[in-house]
Protein backbone atom coordinates (compact mmCIF):
# COMPACT_ATOMS: atom_id res chain seq x y z
CA UNK A 1 0.00 0.00 0.00
CA UNK A 2 1.31 3.45 -0.98
CA UNK A 3 0.00 6.41 0.98
CA UNK A 4 0.80 10.13 0.54
CA UNK A 5 2.55 11.81 3.45
CA UNK A 6 2.89 15.45 2.38
CA UNK A 7 2.00 17.42 -0.73
CA UNK A 8 2.73 20.92 0.64
CA UNK A 9 5.78 22.34 2.39
CA UNK A 10 4.60 25.71 3.68
CA UNK A 11 7.17 26.22 6.41
CA UNK A 12 9.06 24.80 9.37
CA UNK A 13 7.65 24.42 12.87
CA UNK A 14 9.83 24.16 15.98
CA UNK A 15 7.44 24.63 18.90
CA UNK A 16 6.02 21.09 18.89
CA UNK A 17 7.63 17.66 18.75
CA UNK A 18 7.89 16.07 15.33
CA UNK A 19 4.92 13.76 15.91
CA UNK A 20 2.66 16.72 16.76
CA UNK A 21 3.40 18.94 13.76
CA UNK A 22 0.44 20.03 11.62
CA UNK A 23 0.14 18.64 8.11
CA UNK A 24 2.01 20.75 5.57
CA UNK A 25 4.67 21.71 8.11
CA UNK A 26 8.18 20.31 8.42
CA UNK A 27 10.66 20.17 11.29
CA UNK A 28 13.26 22.17 9.34
CA UNK A 29 13.41 23.56 5.81
CA UNK A 30 16.58 25.12 4.36
CA UNK A 31 16.84 27.04 1.08
CA UNK A 32 13.43 25.95 -0.20
CA UNK A 33 10.71 28.29 -1.49
CA UNK A 34 7.12 27.04 -1.10
CA UNK A 35 4.73 27.26 -4.04
CA UNK A 36 7.19 28.62 -6.62
CA UNK A 37 6.02 26.50 -9.59
CA UNK A 38 6.13 23.47 -7.25
CA UNK A 39 5.07 22.70 -3.65
CA UNK A 40 8.76 23.02 -2.72
CA UNK A 41 11.52 24.44 -4.93
CA UNK A 42 15.17 25.24 -4.37
CA UNK A 43 15.78 28.99 -4.10
CA UNK A 44 17.93 30.76 -6.65
CA UNK A 45 21.26 32.37 -5.85
CA UNK A 46 21.63 35.96 -4.75
CA UNK A 47 23.64 38.07 -7.19
CA UNK A 48 25.99 41.03 -6.83
CA UNK A 49 24.51 44.51 -7.14
CA UNK A 50 27.91 46.17 -6.75
CA UNK A 51 31.57 45.47 -7.01
CA UNK A 52 33.77 45.68 -3.95
CA UNK A 53 33.46 49.28 -2.78
CA UNK A 54 36.62 49.43 -0.69
CA UNK A 55 39.81 47.50 -0.05
CA UNK A 56 39.48 48.18 3.67
CA UNK A 57 38.06 45.59 6.09
CA UNK A 58 34.74 47.41 6.19
CA UNK A 59 31.16 46.20 5.74
CA UNK A 60 27.88 47.76 4.61
CA UNK A 61 26.42 49.44 7.70
CA UNK A 62 23.73 51.56 6.04
CA UNK A 63 21.87 51.75 2.77
CA UNK A 64 19.08 53.90 1.31
CA UNK A 65 17.38 54.59 -2.03
CA UNK A 66 17.43 58.18 -3.28
CA UNK A 67 14.88 59.53 -5.75
CA UNK A 68 13.11 62.75 -6.68
CA UNK A 69 9.45 62.67 -7.64
CA UNK A 70 9.02 62.55 -11.42
CA UNK A 71 12.76 62.31 -12.09
CA UNK A 72 13.71 58.72 -12.83
CA UNK A 73 17.27 59.70 -13.71
CA UNK A 74 17.86 60.75 -10.10
CA UNK A 75 17.38 57.24 -8.68
CA UNK A 76 20.37 55.62 -6.97
CA UNK A 77 21.52 53.78 -3.88
CA UNK A 78 23.48 55.46 -1.11
CA UNK A 79 25.74 53.03 0.76
CA UNK A 80 27.51 53.79 4.04
CA UNK A 81 30.35 51.49 5.09
CA UNK A 82 31.28 50.70 8.68
CA UNK A 83 34.35 52.94 8.36
CA UNK A 84 32.15 55.97 7.56
CA UNK A 85 32.84 56.16 3.83
CA UNK A 86 29.76 56.97 1.72
CA UNK A 87 29.22 55.69 -1.85
CA UNK A 88 26.71 56.34 -4.62
CA UNK A 89 25.53 53.45 -6.81
CA UNK A 90 23.70 54.82 -9.87
CA UNK A 91 23.93 51.66 -11.98
CA UNK A 92 24.71 48.70 -9.73
CA UNK A 93 25.20 46.36 -12.69
CA UNK A 94 27.86 48.50 -14.35
CA UNK A 95 29.99 50.49 -11.94
CA UNK A 96 32.14 50.16 -8.86
CA UNK A 97 30.36 52.93 -6.99
CA UNK A 98 31.52 56.52 -6.55
CA UNK A 99 32.68 57.71 -3.15
CA UNK A 100 30.80 60.92 -2.35
CA UNK A 101 32.11 61.66 1.13
CA UNK A 102 32.81 60.45 4.62
CA UNK A 103 31.00 60.76 7.93
CA UNK A 104 33.33 62.85 10.05
CA UNK A 105 34.03 62.06 13.70
CA UNK A 106 31.99 58.83 13.51
CA UNK A 107 33.98 56.01 15.09
CA UNK A 108 31.18 53.45 15.49
CA UNK A 109 29.20 51.83 12.62
CA UNK A 110 25.63 52.98 12.02
CA UNK A 111 22.83 51.28 13.94
CA UNK A 112 19.96 53.02 12.10
CA UNK A 113 18.46 52.50 8.68
CA UNK A 114 18.90 55.34 6.21
CA UNK A 115 15.68 57.31 5.69
CA UNK A 116 14.40 58.93 2.51
CA UNK A 117 12.50 62.09 3.43
CA UNK A 118 11.53 64.87 1.05
CA UNK A 119 14.32 65.11 -1.50
CA UNK A 120 17.01 63.84 0.85
CA UNK A 121 18.38 60.63 2.29
CA UNK A 122 19.10 61.07 5.99
CA UNK A 123 21.99 59.26 7.68
CA UNK A 124 21.55 59.16 11.48
CA UNK A 125 24.88 59.12 13.32
CA UNK A 126 25.37 56.98 16.47
CA UNK A 127 26.65 60.09 18.28
CA UNK A 128 23.52 62.08 17.43
CA UNK A 129 22.41 64.23 14.56
CA UNK A 130 22.02 63.34 10.92
CA UNK A 131 23.75 63.97 7.62
CA UNK A 132 21.70 64.90 4.52
CA UNK A 133 22.35 63.56 1.03
CA UNK A 134 20.50 65.69 -1.55
CA UNK A 135 21.58 63.71 -4.61
CA UNK A 136 24.77 65.71 -5.12
CA UNK A 137 26.49 66.37 -1.80
CA UNK A 138 26.49 65.55 1.91
CA UNK A 139 25.66 68.29 4.42
CA UNK A 140 24.85 68.57 8.11
CA UNK A 141 21.26 68.43 9.31
CA UNK A 142 20.00 68.70 12.87
CA UNK A 143 22.85 68.07 15.31
CA UNK A 144 21.14 66.08 18.07
CA UNK A 145 18.51 63.43 17.48
CA UNK A 146 19.62 59.83 16.79
CA UNK A 147 16.60 58.19 15.14
CA UNK A 148 13.74 59.28 12.89
CA UNK A 149 10.82 58.29 10.69
CA UNK A 150 8.24 59.83 8.34
CA UNK A 151 4.75 60.90 9.46
CA UNK A 152 2.53 62.89 7.11
CA UNK A 153 4.64 65.89 6.02
CA UNK A 154 6.87 65.70 9.08
CA UNK A 155 10.11 64.05 10.05
CA UNK A 156 9.69 62.71 13.57
CA UNK A 157 12.99 62.45 15.44
CA UNK A 158 13.81 60.81 18.76
CA UNK A 159 16.57 60.73 21.40
CA UNK A 160 19.03 63.55 21.70
CA UNK A 161 22.80 63.12 21.33
CA UNK A 162 24.85 60.30 22.80
CA UNK A 163 25.69 62.26 25.96
CA UNK A 164 22.19 63.69 26.43
CA UNK A 165 19.85 61.49 28.46
CA UNK A 166 16.71 63.37 27.34
CA UNK A 167 14.14 60.87 26.08
CA UNK A 168 11.81 62.74 23.75
CA UNK A 169 10.56 63.01 20.20
CA UNK A 170 10.11 66.18 18.16
CA UNK A 171 8.73 67.21 14.76
CA UNK A 172 10.64 68.70 11.80
CA UNK A 173 9.20 70.07 8.55
CA UNK A 174 10.63 68.97 5.20
CA UNK A 175 11.14 72.63 4.31
CA UNK A 176 13.48 73.20 7.29
CA UNK A 177 15.42 70.04 8.06
CA UNK A 178 17.91 71.84 10.29
CA UNK A 179 15.41 72.90 12.96
CA UNK A 180 12.67 71.27 14.96
CA UNK A 181 9.25 72.90 15.09
CA UNK A 182 9.31 75.20 18.12
CA UNK A 183 7.73 73.58 21.21
CA UNK A 184 6.97 70.35 19.33
CA UNK A 185 8.84 68.10 21.80
CA UNK A 186 6.98 65.19 23.41
CA UNK A 187 8.55 63.67 26.51
CA UNK A 188 8.83 59.88 26.33
CA UNK A 189 8.85 57.34 29.20
CA UNK A 190 12.13 55.77 28.02
CA UNK A 191 14.68 55.77 25.20
CA UNK A 192 13.19 55.63 21.69
CA UNK A 193 14.55 52.91 19.39
CA UNK A 194 12.58 53.92 16.27
CA UNK A 195 9.10 54.44 14.92
CA UNK A 196 6.62 54.02 12.08
CA UNK A 197 4.08 56.62 10.96
CA UNK A 198 0.49 55.73 10.06
CA UNK A 199 -2.04 58.36 8.90
CA UNK A 200 -3.51 59.05 12.36
CA UNK A 201 -0.91 57.41 14.56
CA UNK A 202 2.78 57.06 15.32
CA UNK A 203 3.92 53.63 16.47
CA UNK A 204 6.96 54.34 18.69
CA UNK A 205 9.30 51.59 19.87
CA UNK A 206 11.31 51.49 23.06
CA UNK A 207 13.54 48.62 24.11
CA UNK A 208 10.89 47.29 26.55
CA UNK A 209 7.56 48.77 25.41
CA UNK A 210 5.78 50.08 22.33
CA UNK A 211 3.84 53.35 22.55
CA UNK A 212 1.10 54.89 20.44
CA UNK A 213 0.96 58.62 19.68
CA UNK A 214 -2.55 59.15 18.29
CA UNK A 215 -3.77 62.29 16.55
CA UNK A 216 -3.60 64.31 13.36
CA UNK A 217 -2.10 67.61 14.58
CA UNK A 218 1.33 67.67 16.25
CA UNK A 219 2.37 70.03 19.03
CA UNK A 220 2.49 72.83 19.89
CA UNK A 221 -1.19 72.55 20.62
CA UNK A 222 -2.56 69.79 18.42
CA UNK A 223 -4.58 66.76 19.45
CA UNK A 224 -1.96 64.06 20.02
CA UNK A 225 -2.17 61.60 22.92
CA UNK A 226 0.59 59.26 24.09
CA UNK A 227 -0.31 55.81 25.46
CA UNK A 228 1.46 52.55 26.18
CA UNK A 229 0.26 50.26 23.39
CA UNK A 230 2.15 47.00 23.99
CA UNK A 231 3.71 46.73 27.41
CA UNK A 232 6.71 44.42 27.47
CA UNK A 233 6.88 44.23 23.68
CA UNK A 234 9.57 46.62 22.48
CA UNK A 235 12.18 46.45 19.74
CA UNK A 236 15.78 45.31 20.20
CA UNK A 237 17.21 46.80 16.97
CA UNK A 238 15.88 49.66 14.81
CA UNK A 239 17.31 47.92 11.73
CA UNK A 240 14.71 45.17 12.15
CA UNK A 241 11.77 47.57 11.65
CA UNK A 242 10.01 47.25 8.29
CA UNK A 243 6.63 48.60 7.28
CA UNK A 244 4.03 48.98 4.56
CA UNK A 245 1.12 51.43 4.40
CA UNK A 246 -0.91 49.01 6.53
CA UNK A 247 1.38 47.47 9.15
CA UNK A 248 4.79 47.39 10.80
CA UNK A 249 7.02 44.41 11.67
CA UNK A 250 9.79 44.39 14.29
CA UNK A 251 11.65 42.00 16.58
CA UNK A 252 12.74 41.52 20.16
CA UNK A 253 14.28 38.55 21.96
CA UNK A 254 10.82 37.02 22.51
CA UNK A 255 9.62 36.97 18.92
CA UNK A 256 8.80 38.73 15.65
CA UNK A 257 5.74 40.97 15.79
CA UNK A 258 3.35 42.59 13.33
CA UNK A 259 0.87 45.38 14.05
CA UNK A 260 -1.51 47.66 12.19
CA UNK A 261 -1.50 50.04 15.14
CA UNK A 262 -4.10 48.15 17.16
CA UNK A 263 -3.98 44.37 16.65
CA UNK A 264 -0.71 42.66 17.63
CA UNK A 265 0.34 39.37 15.99
CA UNK A 266 3.27 37.32 17.24
CA UNK A 267 4.43 35.88 13.92
CA UNK A 268 6.82 33.45 15.59
CA UNK A 269 4.15 32.06 17.93
CA UNK A 270 1.55 31.71 15.15
CA UNK A 271 4.14 30.18 12.85
CA UNK A 272 5.42 27.77 15.50
CA UNK A 273 9.00 29.10 15.55
CA UNK A 274 9.19 30.81 18.97
CA UNK A 275 11.64 28.30 20.45
CA UNK A 276 13.91 28.54 17.43
CA UNK A 277 13.83 32.36 17.51
CA UNK A 278 14.45 32.62 21.25
CA UNK A 279 17.40 30.25 20.99
CA UNK A 280 18.79 32.31 18.11
CA UNK A 281 18.58 35.63 19.99
CA UNK A 282 19.36 34.46 23.53
CA UNK A 283 22.79 36.14 23.54
CA UNK A 284 21.80 39.17 21.44
CA UNK A 285 23.44 42.38 22.69
CA UNK A 286 23.08 45.46 20.48
CA UNK A 287 25.82 47.30 22.37
CA UNK A 288 28.30 44.49 21.63
CA UNK A 289 27.78 44.67 17.87
CA UNK A 290 25.01 42.13 17.24
CA UNK A 291 22.72 42.95 14.31
CA UNK A 292 19.06 42.16 13.60
CA UNK A 293 18.37 43.49 10.09
CA UNK A 294 14.91 43.26 8.55
CA UNK A 295 13.07 44.12 5.33
CA UNK A 296 9.86 43.38 3.43
CA UNK A 297 9.91 42.06 -0.14
CA UNK A 298 6.90 40.65 -2.02
CA UNK A 299 4.80 40.35 1.16
CA UNK A 300 7.53 38.44 2.97
CA UNK A 301 9.46 39.65 6.01
CA UNK A 302 13.19 38.91 6.01
CA UNK A 303 15.20 39.01 9.23
CA UNK A 304 18.92 38.26 9.54
CA UNK A 305 20.53 37.91 12.98
CA UNK A 306 24.33 38.22 13.11
CA UNK A 307 26.58 37.72 16.13
CA UNK A 308 29.03 40.31 17.43
CA UNK A 309 32.01 38.85 15.55
CA UNK A 310 30.07 38.89 12.30
CA UNK A 311 31.03 35.30 11.50
CA UNK A 312 27.63 33.68 12.05
CA UNK A 313 24.38 34.82 10.44
CA UNK A 314 20.94 33.19 10.32
CA UNK A 315 18.24 34.42 7.93
CA UNK A 316 14.56 33.64 8.44
CA UNK A 317 11.81 34.52 5.96
CA UNK A 318 8.12 34.76 6.89
CA UNK A 319 5.24 34.65 4.42
CA UNK A 320 3.15 37.46 5.96
CA UNK A 321 -0.12 36.14 4.53
CA UNK A 322 0.28 32.49 5.55
CA UNK A 323 2.43 33.33 8.63
CA UNK A 324 4.82 30.47 7.80
CA UNK A 325 8.62 30.49 8.17
CA UNK A 326 11.65 29.08 6.36
CA UNK A 327 15.45 29.33 6.69
CA UNK A 328 17.90 30.63 4.09
CA UNK A 329 21.61 30.00 4.54
CA UNK A 330 24.65 32.01 3.37
CA UNK A 331 22.99 35.43 3.64
CA UNK A 332 25.10 37.68 5.87
CA UNK A 333 22.89 40.77 5.65
CA UNK A 334 23.88 43.67 7.90
CA UNK A 335 21.16 45.91 6.41
CA UNK A 336 18.26 45.66 3.92
CA UNK A 337 16.85 48.35 1.64
CA UNK A 338 13.55 47.83 -0.18
CA UNK A 339 12.65 49.71 -3.36
CA UNK A 340 9.06 49.97 -4.59
CA UNK A 341 8.56 49.59 -8.33
CA UNK A 342 8.99 52.86 -10.23
CA UNK A 343 9.46 54.34 -13.69
CA UNK A 344 12.83 52.71 -14.36
CA UNK A 345 13.11 50.61 -11.23
CA UNK A 346 11.32 47.26 -10.71
CA UNK A 347 10.46 46.19 -7.18
CA UNK A 348 13.67 45.11 -5.49
CA UNK A 349 15.28 44.54 -2.14
CA UNK A 350 19.02 44.89 -1.64
CA UNK A 351 21.14 43.64 1.21
CA UNK A 352 24.52 44.89 2.36
CA UNK A 353 27.02 42.24 3.40
CA UNK A 354 28.34 42.04 6.96
CA UNK A 355 31.65 40.52 5.87
CA UNK A 356 32.58 42.63 2.86
CA UNK A 357 31.84 46.06 1.35
CA UNK A 358 29.40 44.85 -1.32
CA UNK A 359 25.68 44.97 -2.06
CA UNK A 360 23.52 42.15 -3.47
CA UNK A 361 20.09 41.63 -5.02
CA UNK A 362 17.37 39.59 -3.31
CA UNK A 363 15.05 39.18 -6.34
CA UNK A 364 17.27 36.57 -8.02
CA UNK A 365 16.40 34.11 -5.24
CA UNK A 366 12.96 33.90 -6.86
CA UNK A 367 13.41 35.04 -10.45
CA UNK A 368 15.76 32.68 -12.26
CA UNK A 369 15.86 30.35 -15.24
CA UNK A 370 15.83 26.62 -14.52
CA UNK A 371 18.54 26.31 -17.21
CA UNK A 372 20.87 28.94 -15.76
CA UNK A 373 23.89 27.31 -14.12
CA UNK A 374 24.57 30.52 -12.15
CA UNK A 375 21.27 30.16 -10.30
CA UNK A 376 22.66 27.05 -8.59
CA UNK A 377 25.18 29.16 -6.66
CA UNK A 378 25.17 32.33 -4.65
CA UNK A 379 27.40 34.98 -6.21
CA UNK A 380 30.24 34.16 -3.78
CA UNK A 381 30.39 30.64 -5.25
CA UNK A 382 28.55 28.84 -2.43
CA UNK A 383 26.30 26.06 -3.85
CA UNK A 384 22.64 26.04 -2.84
CA UNK A 385 21.82 22.60 -1.42
CA UNK A 386 18.27 22.37 -0.06
CA UNK A 387 17.32 20.22 2.93
CA UNK A 388 13.92 19.09 4.26
CA UNK A 389 13.47 17.43 7.66
CA UNK A 390 9.91 16.13 7.74
CA UNK A 391 7.44 15.71 10.55
CA UNK A 392 7.15 12.27 12.21
CA UNK A 393 4.60 9.95 10.59
CA UNK A 394 3.06 7.26 12.87
CA UNK A 395 2.42 4.15 10.76
CA UNK A 396 0.00 2.36 13.13
CA UNK A 397 -2.04 2.78 16.29
CA UNK A 398 0.43 0.96 18.50
CA UNK A 399 2.16 -1.93 16.81
CA UNK A 400 5.02 -1.95 14.36
CA UNK A 401 4.57 -2.13 10.60
CA UNK A 402 7.10 -2.86 7.91
CA UNK A 403 7.97 0.17 5.77
CA UNK A 404 9.35 -0.87 2.40
CA UNK A 405 10.01 2.28 0.38
CA UNK A 406 9.95 6.05 0.44
CA UNK A 407 8.59 7.48 -2.80
CA UNK A 408 9.11 11.03 -3.97
CA UNK A 409 7.74 12.96 -6.92
CA UNK A 410 10.50 15.38 -7.85
CA UNK A 411 12.59 17.01 -10.57
CA UNK A 412 16.36 17.25 -10.05
CA UNK A 413 17.46 18.70 -13.37
CA UNK A 414 20.67 20.27 -14.67
CA UNK A 415 22.90 18.29 -12.33
CA UNK A 416 26.35 19.77 -11.71
CA UNK A 417 28.74 17.07 -10.55
CA UNK A 418 27.43 13.89 -8.93
CA UNK A 419 24.14 15.44 -7.78
CA UNK A 420 21.74 13.29 -5.79
CA UNK A 421 19.30 13.61 -2.91
CA UNK A 422 20.23 11.45 0.05
CA UNK A 423 17.62 10.01 2.40
CA UNK A 424 17.99 9.46 6.15
CA UNK A 425 15.34 8.68 8.73
CA UNK A 426 14.51 8.63 12.44
CA UNK A 427 12.38 5.90 13.98
CA UNK A 428 11.18 7.76 17.08
CA UNK A 429 10.16 11.44 17.31
CA UNK A 430 12.68 12.24 20.05
CA UNK A 431 15.64 10.39 18.48
CA UNK A 432 18.67 12.08 16.91
CA UNK A 433 20.13 8.82 15.51
CA UNK A 434 19.64 8.83 11.76
CA UNK A 435 19.61 5.72 9.59
CA UNK A 436 20.74 6.18 5.99
CA UNK A 437 19.25 4.54 2.91
CA UNK A 438 21.80 2.82 0.64
CA UNK A 439 19.94 4.32 -2.32
CA UNK A 440 19.52 7.94 -3.44
CA UNK A 441 17.18 9.95 -5.61
CA UNK A 442 19.05 10.47 -8.90
CA UNK A 443 19.13 13.39 -11.36
CA UNK A 444 16.22 13.71 -13.79
CA UNK A 445 15.20 15.82 -16.77
CA UNK A 446 11.51 16.07 -15.81
CA UNK A 447 9.14 15.45 -12.91
CA UNK A 448 9.26 11.73 -11.99
CA UNK A 449 8.20 9.38 -9.19
CA UNK A 450 11.03 7.28 -7.83
CA UNK A 451 11.72 5.32 -4.65
CA UNK A 452 14.47 4.38 -2.23
CA UNK A 453 14.60 1.38 0.07
CA UNK A 454 13.76 1.65 3.78
CA UNK A 455 12.86 -1.95 4.70
CA UNK A 456 12.42 -1.38 8.43
CA UNK A 457 9.79 -2.44 10.92
CA UNK A 458 8.80 0.71 12.82
CA UNK A 459 6.02 2.42 14.78
CA UNK A 460 6.62 5.64 12.87
CA UNK A 461 9.22 7.43 10.81
CA UNK A 462 10.64 10.90 10.01
CA UNK A 463 12.83 11.74 7.02
CA UNK A 464 15.72 14.06 6.19
CA UNK A 465 16.24 14.64 2.46
CA UNK A 466 19.48 16.41 1.53
CA UNK A 467 20.77 17.51 -1.87
CA UNK A 468 24.48 16.62 -2.16
CA UNK A 469 25.64 18.77 -5.11
CA UNK A 470 24.18 21.69 -7.07
CA UNK A 471 21.62 21.58 -9.87
CA UNK A 472 20.01 24.24 -12.04
CA UNK A 473 16.60 23.29 -10.65
CA UNK A 474 15.21 21.22 -7.79
CA UNK A 475 11.47 20.70 -7.29
CA UNK A 476 9.68 18.47 -4.80
CA UNK A 477 6.03 17.74 -5.41
CA UNK A 478 5.02 14.90 -3.12
CA UNK A 479 6.37 12.48 -0.50
CA UNK A 480 4.76 9.01 -0.20
CA UNK A 481 5.36 5.83 1.80
CA UNK A 482 4.88 2.15 0.94
CA UNK A 483 4.45 -0.46 3.62
CA UNK A 484 2.86 -3.80 4.50
CA UNK A 485 -0.32 -2.30 6.00
CA UNK A 486 -0.44 1.45 6.42
CA UNK A 487 -4.20 1.75 6.56
CA UNK A 488 -4.03 3.21 10.10
CA UNK A 489 -1.63 6.01 9.14
CA UNK A 490 -2.64 9.56 9.91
Amino acid sequence: MIVPLDETFDGFYSDLSRDQLPKGSVHRMYDIVPQNDAPGRRRGGWSWASKKLSNASAYVAGMGFFHKSGNADSEHLIVVLSDGNVYKLSDPDAEDGVQVGQLKKVKDPLTQQLLHFGNNVLIFKPTGGYIKWDGKKLSDGHTNYRTGWRWQDFLVVGNKGKNDSTNQIAFILATDLNNIVVDSEVEMPAEVVGGVGFPRQNLIFGYSDTWSLIGTQPPPGGDMRLDVLYEGCGCMDQRSIASTADYAVWVNSTGVFKSNGSELVDLTAVGGTSRFWQGLTREFRLQEGWIAAGGIFRDEYWITVTNKKGDKSTTLVCDLEKEKWRIYRNIDAAIYASVAGGINQPEEMYFGHRNQPRVSYVSTLYDFSDEDINSAFDADGEPILPVIETRYYPVSNGGEERVRHLYMEYNLSGAIGYTTMEVEWLETPESDEYFKSPQVFKPTSKMVRDRVDIRRKVRGISFRITQTDPSTDTRISKILLEGHDLSEMR
